[in-house]
């Protein structure tokens, strides 16, 4: 299956947006974490209890995410037992069918590097909510973690097939995992297949940053830093960081005093 056209470029960047509260822990924070409206994540905003039931949904998307924020800085300070009881609080109030309490979970044992441990959350996660992709992004993403780089694109693979139609930003963006975990997995000839066709329209950012991680692979570190520079002008930093923390996780890069990524001289 090929990426979505560049004509869901905006509208990719935009579905991308509302998962993000960090997708690649690379930055040691929250995995993939679905907010208002993702269409078919596991919705932050329903209500799961009677005694939130008259909560605006609002409310509810506010306290979830003020609990991941509040849980990530936790655990980032190495305070592991404060961060996982503020997902127990949570939970409390959200009730045992509510998915979040388990994706905090996870967000605070990937930020640890106990990627087992995450792995079980995320599993759970996936348990109360089977339609969620965002479950399943992040299982697959703690696999990349983990270094398991051919179950990662298998895990990937899998779960743009099932996004392809109904929910085309969050397949691209898996269809990009996938090139980046054969890249690591060191089978260019493999990654490199799974790029479009090159085409006179502006690609996605995830053909964008896929091609450049590519070339990086072929050590064309001068063009793969050019499609950076390409893609930071079409994109928000927001949608920057979601594709090349991937690139920080594997130490093909670091960023500059502006915050800016570059390709490091050589692939690593």
């Amino acid at each position: 299956m090929p990426f979505v056209s560049p004509r869901a470029r905006r509208s990719a960047e935009l579905a991308l947006l509302l998962l993000l509260l960090g997708a690649g822990a690379a930055r040691a924070a929250a995995p993939l974490t679905p907010q208002a409206s993702a269409p078919g994540a596991a919705s932050v905003e329903t209500p799961t209890k009677a005694d939130d039931s008259s909560a605006k949904p609002e409310d509810l998307v506010a306290q979830k995410k003020s609990a991941l924020e509040r849980a990530s800085s936790l655990a980032k300070e190495g305070r592991y037992p404060a961060a996982e009881e503020v997902a127990t609080e949570l939970a409390k109030k959200l009730g045992d069918r509510d998915p979040f309490p388990d994706e905090i979970r996870g967000a605070i044992y990937t930020i640890k590097k106990d990627f087992p441990a995450a792995a079980a959350s995320f599993r759970a996660m996936l348990a109360k909510s089977p339609e969620s992709p965002v479950a399943r992004f992040n299982l697959a993403e703690t696999q990349f973690l983990a270094r398991r780089y051919g179950e990662a694109e298998q895990s990937f693979a899998e779960l743009e097939s099932a996004q392809r139609e109904t929910n085309p930003a969050v397949a691209d963006l898996c269809r990009y995992k996938r090139v980046v975990s054969l890249l690591a997995a060191g089978s260019p000839d493999k990654a490199k297949a799974l790029l479009p066709p090159p085409s006179d329209t502006p690609p996605s950012a995830a053909v964008r940053y896929a091609g450049a991680a590519v070339d990086f692979s072929q050590k064309n570190v001068t063009k793969a830093n050019s499609e950076i520079e390409e893609a930071r002008r079409a994109f928000s930093a927001e949608v920057e960081s979601l594709y090349v923390d991937s690139f920080i996780e594997l130490h093909w890069g670091t960023r500059d005093s502006a915050g800016h990524f570059n390709f490091s001289s050589a692939p690593k």
